[in-house]
C-alpha cells in the first residue's frame, strides 16, 4: 500500500427517466422551493446523500472533516425562465450546487464547484484526492450532474486516504493509485476545442503519480469511445491495454465520474461482461490496473489510474445477537427500508454483524423507527415508534445487586443517561450504588444482611452513604431522597420494613434495568430506547472486528416538480 493511495469507499450513480423527480419533503423543501430549484441541484443532493449512505457515514455527526467537489451543466431551466432574486439565482447556477449539498449534509471542509466542461467531474475527483493527500479533509464526495437533451445523469464517489479506510473498516471498492489533469493550451484548433496533447500528458502524469508502468494497465476507458484520435493516443500510452467503450460523453459534466464508477465496479468484480468494452469475469486484461480518461471543451483533460483493493482482513465477531436499527421520514418509506434490507440480505453474502454496525453508525436516525434483535437473517422488526420521551429514569427491582449495577453502567457507557435512579425492594441498593450514594461493597453488604435485623443494623452502621452524582428517588413515593435523608441511618433502617413496594408513577420514561439479564435483552432494551428517541453511542457497544458494508440507500419518495 502506498501512502498516496486513495480508497473509493462509496459510489452512487443515477440515470433518471424523469429529471423532474425529487423528494422535496425529505429535505424540508416547500413545493415552491422545490419547483424553483434547478433539477441538477436536486439530483446532486439526493445522490450525495445516497453516496454517503453507501460509504456508511453520517457526515453531520462524523468527527472527521469532509469535503464536497462537484460539477454541473448550465441550468437550462434558468435560461428558459429567468427568475429574479438571490435565492432563485443561487438555486439555478453551478455555484450553488455544492454549497447546497454542504448545507444539507452539514459538511464543513472544502466544498467547491468545478467547471471544466465534460472533464469537470473527473477533475473534481482529482482535486478531492489531492486535498485528501494534503490533509485538507479526511473524506471527500466528488462527482457531477448534467441534464441535456442527449442524456442526463449524476454520479458521486466517496474517497478516503487508504490507510484511514483500512483502519476504520471501510468497504474499499477500488484504489485510486494516481491522477492528473492537463490542458491542450494552444495545441488545439480553437479555444473551445479539445486536442490530443493534453490527454497524453494527463495520462503520463497519472502514471507518474501512481508510480506504475504503462504496461501495468490492462484496460483504459476513453472519454469518447471509438474516437480515432483519442484511441490512438491512449493506445500509444498504454500499448498492452484494451481500450473500452463503456463511457458516454453525452452525459456532459457527469460523464467522467460515471465512467469512473463503471470502471470501479468492473475492477472490483474482476471485470464485468454486462458492460460493453470490458472482458469477461475472470479473464483479467494483460495488466492488473485500469485507467479512465475525460476531456472537455476548452482543452481540459483528467486521468485516473485504478487498482483492485487488497483483500480485507476479516476478523471473527464473537457476538451472537445483533441490533438492527431502521428508520425513515414516513411510515411508508420505513416499510420499503425494511423490505429492501431483507431482499438485500437474501441476495448478498454479508455478515449480520457488519450489517448491524453499518446501520447503527452509517444511517441518520429519522422520526419513524423500528428495530430487530437477531442472530440470523430472519429480521423480525418490532412496532414502529417515534421519539416521545422527555426524561429517562433507571428502575431497579431485582436482588442481583452486582449484575444490575453492571448493566446500568453498560447502558450509560452507550450514551443512555438517566436523569435519576429508582429502586424498589432490594433494588434500592442497586439504585443507590448507581447514583453514587453507596459503594458496590456497601450495597451488597446491606442487601445480604436485610433478612436479619441485627446484621442489617450492623451493615448500616458500617456504611457511609453520601450525596450521589444522580438523584436517588424514593422507592415508595418517587420523591428525591435529600442529602440529609441519605446520610441518616434511619433512612436505610426503614428500607427493611417493606421488601416489595409498588413502583411509584413517574412522569418519565422508566427502564427496569433488572429485566436485562443477557445480551439479547440488553440489545432489545437499547433498541427500544433508541426507537423512543434516546441517542445511543453505538461505538460503545460495537463488537470488535466489524466493518462497514454497502447496503440499500434511503427510498426517496419522489414526485415531479
Amino acid at each position: 500500500m502506498s501512502t498516496t493511495d486513495i480508497a473509493v469507499i462509496g459510489l452512487m450513480a443515477r440515470l433518471p427517466q424523469d429529471v423532474r423527480e425529487f423528494d422535496a419533503a425529505f429535505f424540508g423543501y416547500s413545493a415552491e422551493e422545490a419547483a424553483d430549484l434547478d433539477p441538477q441541484h436536486r439530483m446532486f443532493l439526493e445522490c450525495a446523500y445516497h453516496a454517503a449512505e453507501r460509504a456508511g457515514y453520517v457526515l453531520e455527526s462524523w468527527d472527521g472533516v469532509a469535503g464536497i467537489y462537484g460539477s454541473a451543466n448550465v441550468s437550462w431551466q434558468l435560461l428558459a425562465r429567468p427568475r429574479p432574486g438571490t435565492e432563485s439565482l443561487f438555486g439555478n447556477t453551478p455555484d450553488g450546487l455544492v454549497a447546497r449539498a454542504a448545507y444539507e449534509l452539514d459538511v464543513t471542509g472544502p466544498c467547491v464547484t468545478v467547471q471544466a466542461a465534460c472533464a469537470s467531474s473527473l477533475v473534481a475527483v482529482h482535486m478531492a484526492a489531492q486535498d485528501l493527500l494534503g490533509f485538507q479533509c479526511d473524506l471527500a464526495l466528488a462527482g457531477g450532474v448534467s441534464i441535456e437533451d442527449a442524456g442526463s445523469g449524476v454520479g458521486i464517489v466517496v474517497l478516503r486516504r487508504m490507510a484511514d479506510a483500512l483502519a476504520d473498516g471501510d468497504h474499499v471498492h477500488a484504489v485510486i493509485k494516481g491522477s492528473a489533469v492537463a490542458n491542450d493550451g494552444r495545441r488545439r484548433a480553437r479555444a473551445s476545442g479539445c486536442g490530443a496533447a493534453g490527454a497524453r500528458e494527463a495520462a503520463l502524469g497519472a502514471l507518474a503519480a501512481a508510480g506504475v508502468e504503462p504496461d501495468d494497465v490492462g484496460h483504459v476507458e476513453p472519454h469518447v469511445p471509438g474516437d480515432r484520435t483519442e484511441t490512438a493516443t491512449l493506445s500509444e500510452v498504454y500499448p498492452a491495454a484494451l481500450v473500452g467503450s463503456a463511457s458516454n460523453p453525452r452525459l456532459g459534466q457527469a460523464s467522467g465520474v460515471l465512467a469512473l464508477i463503471q470502471t470501479v465496479v468492473a475492477v472490483e468484480h474482476g471485470w464485468e461482461p454486462s458492460v460493453a468494452g470490458f472482458p469477461s469475469v475472470g479473464s483479467r486484461p494483460a495488466g492488473s490496473l485500469a485507467a479512465v480518461a475525460a476531456a472537455g471543451s476548452g482543452g481540459a483533460h483528467a486521468h485516473v489510474v485504478l487498482a483492485q483493493a487488497p483483500p480485507a482482513d476479516v476478523v471473527p465477531v464473537e457476538q451472537e445477537w445483533h441490533l438492527v436499527p431502521l428508520s425513515a421520514k414516513t411510515p411508508a418509506a420505513l416499510r420499503v427500508v425494511t423490505d429492501e434490507l431483507r431482499e438485500h440480505l437474501a441476495l448478498h453474502e454479508v455478515r449480520l454483524a457488519d450489517v448491524a454496525h453499518t446501520l447503527q453508525v452509517g444511517r441518520k436516525a429519522l422520526p419513524y423507527r423500528t428495530f430487530a434483535v437477531c442472530r440470523d437473517f430472519d429480521v423480525v422488526t418490532g412496532p414502529v415508534r417515534t421519539p416521545d420521551f422527555s426524561s429517562l429514569v433507571f428502575s431497579f427491582t431485582g436482588e442481583n445487586i452486582a449484575a444490575d449495577v453492571l448493566t446500568a453502567h453498560r447502558l450509560m457507557t452507550a450514551g443512555i443517561q438517566p436523569v435519576a435512579v429508582l429502586g424498589t425492594g432490594f433494588g434500592e441498593y442497586s439504585a443507590a450504588c448507581v447514583a453514587g450514594t453507596l459503594t458496590l461493597d456497601e450495597a451488597v453488604a446491606l442487601a445480604k444482611a436485610r433478612g436479619s435485623e441485627e446484621r442489617y443494623e450492623k451493615a448500616v452502621c458500617n456504611a457511609q452513604p453520601r450525596a450521589g452524582q444522580l438523584p436517588l428517588l424514593s422507592g415508595s413515593t418517587g420523591a428525591v431522597v435529600t442529602e440529609d435523608e441519605v446520610t441518616d441511618p434511619r433512612h436505610w433502617l426503614a428500607l427493611a420494613d417493606d421488601l416489595c413496594p409498588a413502583v411509584p408513577q413517574l412522569g418519565a420514561l422508566v427502564v427496569d434495568v433488572s429485566t436485562v439479564v443477557d445480551q439479547r435483552s440488553f440489545l432489545e432494551t437499547v433498541g427500544s430506547l433508541w426507537s423512543r428517541g434516546v441517542d445511543v453511542a453505538w461505538e460503545a457497544i460495537t463488537p470488535a472486528g466489524v466493518r462497514r458494508v454497502p447496503l440499500p440507500g434511503y427510498p426517496f419518495e419522489r414526485r415531479c416538480w
